[in-house]
């Protein structure tokens, strides 16, 4: 069978597209985007972005662009008594697009010039002759013209601009620095217009340098986070900000911000073992209404067992999937083991959970497969492995393998808060405070306890002994200093690194602060989650009593997961009591290292099976700006969401209607209908939220590389620790202006970020520590 085509992310532009323009029912037209976005890239764009020629293979691959830009789409029509299909681009200000052919030359300059201006397509320029000078698109004769440089960077006219090649490729501003014409063709004679004098972007030589183009993403919310860096900047040294993030302008911010804090809140005081929405399970689809998943000791794994005959019957048969629903009624502990009687049907008291399709590839059919399951059906995805036991590698079902895919992806969900200060000679460096966080499988808060990879230098690889009480979640601002000040070009981006802090435990008496492990913490103390005390004795790894507020920092490579309620452990290893037999006993992985071989197992999987990494240019994890693309979803809770939300631009339109009427502040009352669409479609804890791309977004350029050193107090501690700012993150959490419109934020159904915003997220080797900042 044939491999999955590649996914080629299309480069942010002022799209002249137009959905007003596409055609009716009348028409007879039926919309197909997915033959154009395969056509385009491995006819044209791949091709032109490798710089190889006409005809010749690339990589030797199939690919297919994400999206089409803003405004077009793709339509079809069968001539009838033939199996001839009319296909065409509609959206066009002028026209239709009527081939690729045609199409091809417009959607090249809007990726070279990141705008319509100067475009010679036949629309564009009224059906006249293209001109046949260097570059611009494709010619007739089946010339390939090349990437163009930025607008953003424009050379003199006398300069012929050169193309640094990327690894794959991959329409990346930050990869991609400029071009070379295919061929030394001079300009036609006679006097042009200066719209025939921009083919690709350029300026005349004559004209003054162009100013910085508008910080604003493909859907044209303004970048807050370039804003924000603006000030810092210009404040000079020793100038210091703390801010909450407000996004007027972004529809996403405005929809979801409000319930998204809301139900953060609420899901801190609910049970860790509790899946939560866009978090990864392992489960079981068929269960009788007697049967329950136990522990069989005999095959280390859970088995089917009937609960009123006290016998063991079929093997499961274990599909991972999303949750996308949480149930309506309110869920108490004995759920872990069997349904209580006075439970209503599943679709109140279980999760939706939707199997998962496989991420970049076009076959979704999986997501239509949902079904709702009970919580003594379900499994954390971390505990896989155990699931699996008694099953070959070569019988997993497929959505295992699509769910072990996603193990290495990131997502930095809600941000909140904006702190920089602007340092002499080290300049400025600024931290962005979020309330949560996607790691692999895991949805991850400010609260949980989350257990640690064990020290590389210091420990063996088997063993889990430290967990961390997360107080804050942070994105460090990098490297400010030295990138420019255009995020939508092709300079030099700065960093941005996720970090997670709190306080520190753990169970080995060797590592506390001491080193003899005196003070044991008791077993009732206020400063671990319920139920977390009952796995062993646990220690403070830093000395409360010299500084009660310390913090220890880490990178976020260093988290495995949330450890779960130690009653919960109990119940998913017990076996379960068979007549006439002695109470039974826990099993053996009733530890807080339990999981830890699946988890690496799975991160290696995804590194080595997961298209979107990009494994060529040093990475080893996939950054999303939603939880909907870390998964690659298209279809949630039976709605299209991310490339396939074909009701989000008609909704941003009445958007930016609401806010030309009532202006920025007008708050959400005013700006309906626009915003339950949006909240409905495209925000929500799926989402991270904030226009512009959002600060986390990837642009393809960075270098990741795991960390093991973690941040105390500003110190370099002996075992490779430096601190945390335990002020910063105590008036980080709760201090967010209410301007959201109080609408459904755990529908999972994430918004839409378009942009490529020019931003290296990066992870630090073992030996770094450059990226830890105040």
């Amino acid at each position: 069978m044939a491999p999955p085509p590649r996914v080629v992310p299309i480069k942010p532009c002022q799209s002249d597209g137009d959905s007003s323009k596409w055609p009716g029912p009348e028409k007879g037209l039926t919309r197909n985007d997915t033959y154009l976005l395969e056509r385009v890239a491995n006819d044209n764009w791949a091709r032109d972005l490798t710089n190889a020629e006409r005809g010749a293979p690339v990589h030797a691959h199939t690919w297919q662009l994400d999206r089409l830009p803003q405004g077009y789409a793709g339509f079809e029509k069968k001539r009838p008594d033939t199996t001839h299909v009319d296909r065409y681009v509609y959206g066009h200000p002028n026209g239709i697009f009527r081939s690729i052919a045609e199409f091809y030359p417009h959607f090249k300059h809007l990726m070279d010039t990141s705008g319509p201006v100067g475009c010679i397509c036949k629309l564009c320029s009224g059906n006249r002759q293209r001109a046949s000078y260097g570059g611009g698109s494709s010619s007739r004769n089946g010339s390939t013209g090349n990437h163009s440089v930025s607008p953003a960077r424009p050379r003199p006219a006398a300069a012929k601009p050169k193309v640094a090649q990327p690894a794959v490729p991959r329409p990346n501003p930050s990869t991609v620095s400029g071009a070379s014409s295919s061929s030394t063709m001079q300009p036609p004679r006679g006097r042009l217009n200066e719209s025939e004098l921009l083919p690709q972007g350029r300026l005349p030589s004559h004209s003054p340098p162009r100013k910085r183009q508008r910080q604003v993403d493909e859907e044209n919310t303004p970048d807050i986070y370039r804003s924000l860096l603006d000030k810092l900047q210009a404040g000079g040294e020793g100038f210091e900000m703390d801010e909450p993030i407000i996004e007027q302008m972004s529809a996403d911010w405005r929809a979801g911000n409000t319930m998204g804090k809301s139900v953060i809140k609420e899901l801190k005081n609910l049970p860790r073992y509790i899946p939560r929405t866009g978090e990864l399970v392992m489960f079981v689809r068929v269960l009788d209404d007697d049967e329950t998943l136990a522990w069989d000791l005999t095959l280390g794994t859970w088995s089917r067992f009937n609960l009123r005959k006290s016998e063991w019957v079929d093997p499961p048969s274990w599909e991972a999937g999303v949750v996308t629903e949480v149930p309506t009624e309110p869920i108490e502990e004995t759920d872990l083991t069997r349904t209580a009687s006075n439970k209503s049907s599943f679709v109140n008291s279980g999760f939706r959970i939707e199997p998962l399709p496989e991420p970049g590839s076009i076959a979704k059919h999986h997501s239509k497969k949902h079904c709702y399951i009970p919580l003594h059906a379900l499994r954390p995805m971390a505990l896989w492995r155990e699931c699996l036991a008694s099953v070959k590698a070569a019988d997993y079902r497929a959505t295992v393998r699509h769910a072990l895919m996603t193990s290495c992806t990131a997502t930095a969900i809600s941000k909140t808060r904006f702190k920089g200060n602007n340092v002499a000679d080290a300049g400025p460096n600024a931290t962005v405070f979020c309330r949560g966080a996607y790691l692999g499988p895991e949805f991850i808060l400010i609260g949980d306890a989350v257990r640690l990879t064990p020290h590389p230098q210091e420990q063996p690889q088997t063993t889990v002994t430290d967990i961390l009480v997360i107080t804050a979640i942070k994105l460090r601002l990098i490297n400010i200093h030295e990138a420019n000040d255009n995020d939508y070009d092709d300079g030099r981006p700065y960093n941005i690194c996720l970090h997670f802090s709190g306080h520190a435990f753990t169970l080995d008496s060797a590592r506390s602060y001491d080193s003899i492990g005196e003070q044991p913490l008791p077993t009732n103390t206020p400063l671990l989650p319920p139920g977390v005390s009952k796995y062993g004795t646990w220690y403070h790894v830093h000395d409360p009593s010299a500084d009660p507020a310390t913090r220890q920092e880490i990178p976020f490579t260093r988290i495995l997961g949330r450890l779960p309620e130690h009653s919960a452990m109990k119940s998913w290893f017990t076996p379960p009591q068979m007549p006439n037999a002695a109470p039974p006993k826990p099993s053996n992985l009733l530890s807080v290292s339990t999981g830890l071989p699946g988890i690496f197992r799975a991160r290696a999987y995804a590194l080595e099976n997961d298209p979107r990494i990009e494994r060529d240019l040093g990475k080893t994890w996939m950054w999303a700006d939603t939880r909907v693309e870390a998964l690659d979803l298209w279809e949630v809770n039976g709605k299209w969401v991310w490339l396939k939300d074909d009701m989000r631009a008609e909704a941003l339109k009445k958007f930016r209607k609401g806010i030309h009427v009532n202006g920025a502040q007008a708050d959400a009352a005013r700006l309906e209908p626009a915003l339950p669409v949006i909240s409905e479609r495209g925000t929500g804890m799926m989402a991270s939220s904030g226009g512009a791309g959002a600060a986390v977004e990837v642009s393809g350029s960075g270098s990741e590389e795991e960390s093991d050193h973690d941040v105390v107090d500003g110190t370099r501690m002996g075992d490779g620790t430096t601190g945390g700012n335990a002020e910063e993150e105590e008036e980080s959490e709760d201090d967010e202006v209410e301007y959201g419109a109080g609408l459904p934020g755990m529908n999972m159904r994430g918004q839409q970020q378009t942009t490529t915003k020019k931003v290296e997220m990066i992870e630090l080797s073992d030996d770094e520590d450059t990226c830890m900042g105040n």
